[in-house]
């Protein structure tokens, strides 16, 4: 049993000197780790970022996308918000949908647990002309931690 436990523990000295002193200390960038620190102003203005730009988002589709808007006025809500989008039908009811895929702070990406990532997306009711038929649901969500 002691030789196994000193042999164990020098598996453990081995790889916590080789983690320490060959890979993690060339990985940090200590620049960084101040950008990318909660506190740090950067990812104060980031975490205020997507929620604003849901909100915006949301602001114009209420205001664009009320029930009785014609499929063109649709197509060109999309356009202005530069949201791909598409018509579908999904389980026998029409929709007008799209999304797209936003990054944050890139630099933070190996230091913090991501970058950031979010998925805004809008959805809202159509007929089978296209024609708005119910308020429009904006989401925007975290892919990656904050």
């Amino acid at each position: 049993m002691e030789a196994r436990n000193r042999i164990i523990g020098g598996i453990t000295r081995y790889w916590r000197s080789l983690l320490v002193h060959k890979q993690l200390l060339p990985v940090l960038d200590v620049g960084s780790l101040s950008i990318c620190s909660p506190d740090s102003a950067a990812m104060q203005a980031e975490s205020r970022r997507l929620p604003a730009r849901v909100k915006r988002i949301e602001a114009n589709a209420k205001m664009s996308l009320k029930p009785g808007t014609k499929k063109a006025d649709v197509t060109a809500f999309f356009a202005s918000e530069k949201i791909p989008m598409g018509f579908y039908k999904m389980a026998g009811q029409n929709e007008a949908s799209g999304q797209i895929f936003v990054t944050g702070l890139t630099e933070c990406a190996s230091v913090a647990c991501g970058d950031d990532s979010a998925l805004i997306g809008v959805r809202v009711d159509v007929d089978e002309n296209g024609t708005v038929v119910s308020d429009p649901v904006v989401v925007g969500m975290y892919t990656d931690c904050l």
